[in-house]
């Protein structure tokens, strides 16, 4: 049990089975199905960011959602240069931060043990 990362340092994602399209402007849409198990959208919840992948896993696009707290199956997604259509929720992944957050809380340590001596120089 010594290798579980404390649980306020993960984070779960949520995956989704998609349709999308750069076709945004055009009345008759080619839709790419990603259906198989490598494309996908996944729903960062700790930022609320989207990321939208390809069949092969290369990044199509991706946004930080703005207006609801969550992705669901059914909802209708306009990125900047896509649309994407929710299909089917796979399931939900969990992403360990502690990457990220350790060197953040280590500068922190840092900075509050060598206050600055440096004067500030006034912006005028």
């Amino acid at each position: 049990m010594a290798d579980q990362v404390p649980a306020s340092q993960t984070a779960p994602i949520d995956e989704f089975r998609i349709l999308w399209t750069s076709q945004k402007k055009q009345k008759l849409k080619k839709w790419q199905d990603v259906s198989r198990s490598t494309g996908l959208l996944r729903f960062h919840t700790y930022n609320k960011r989207m990321i939208v992948y390809d069949e092969t896993r290369a990044l199509v696009c991706d946004m930080y959602l703005q207006r609801a707290d969550k992705v669901n199956a059914g909802d209708e997604l306009e990125f900047e240069h896509h649309l994407v259509t929710v299909e089917e929720f796979k399931g939900t992944v969990v992403q360990d931060l502690s990457a990220i957050i350790s060197p953040i809380l280590e500068r922190r340590q840092v900075v509050a043990s060598h206050p600055s001596t440096a004067t500030p120089i006034p912006r005028g």
